[in-house]
């Protein structure tokens, strides 16, 4: 195994992401984060539904105060 010291993850190939075993990336935006949590099975039955509902619906409204 090797370590690989990067300055810039986001300037790794697909290759090196690859063999390094990072399959995932984060999500680029706020509403790609959103929709990940709401399709997220293991974060909605450790939270539950309504909580994740309620959690999204304040950040949304709180992120478009500030952001337009």
């Amino acid at each position: 195994m090797f370590v690989l010291i990067v300055d810039e993850p986001s300037q790794l190939s697909a290759e090196t992401r690859k063999e390094m075993g990072i399959i995932k990336q984060l999500p680029r935006t706020a509403e790609d984060a959103w929709k990940f949590l709401q399709e997220d099975k293991e974060m909605l039955q450790e939270f539950g539904e309504e909580f994740v509902d309620a959690y999204l619906s304040v950040k949304q409204v709180t992120f478009y105060l500030f952001v337009y």
